[in-house]
């Protein structure tokens, strides 16, 4: 056996390649399009509820930082396009390398991006995060 089996790599007929392909294109860019007219609505928003430069500021940052999460889990809707391509390039060890990547930073990290964002900028819960994160190892060290 040359290459193995997955579920992603089976197609009933060449149609459904076709079908697949024509989908996830479609979804993509439509929900690309959704994000884009979200986040400019958002930061219209925030621009002209805030009177303070330096609130701006932080909002403009904190909707940046949201606008890569939605950007990695807009790429999830091609996940399954670009494991079919990929697979047929590369070695079976580099796919499974590249499968365990893309599970990590498409699948794991936009789910846990929102809470990273507020823990890292607020002052009283980060020197707790980094306490557990670090399994309590130079912890005074991480305070500011």
């Amino acid at each position: 056996m040359k290459t193995h089996c997955n579920i992603l790599l089976l197609s009933l007929v060449p149609e459904s390649h076709i079908y697949d392909t024509v989908y996830n294109t479609v979804l993509f860019v439509f929900a690309g399009v959704a994000v884009i007219f979200s986040y400019i609505s958002v930061m219209i928003a925030a621009r002209s509820a805030s009177a303070d430069k330096a609130s701006t500021q932080k909002a403009r940052d904190t909707l940046l930082l949201h606008l890569i999460q939605l950007c990695l889990i807009l790429l999830s809707t091609v996940h399954s396009t670009l494991i079919v391509n990929i697979s047929q390039v590369v070695s079976r060890l580099v796919f499974i390398r590249i499968m365990n990547v893309f599970y990590i930073f498409i699948t794991i990290l936009p789910k846990c991006l929102s809470a990273l964002i507020y823990v890292l900028r607020d002052h009283t819960i980060r020197p707790v995060f980094f306490k557990y994160l670090f399994c309590q190892f130079g912890v005074s060290s991480l305070k500011d």
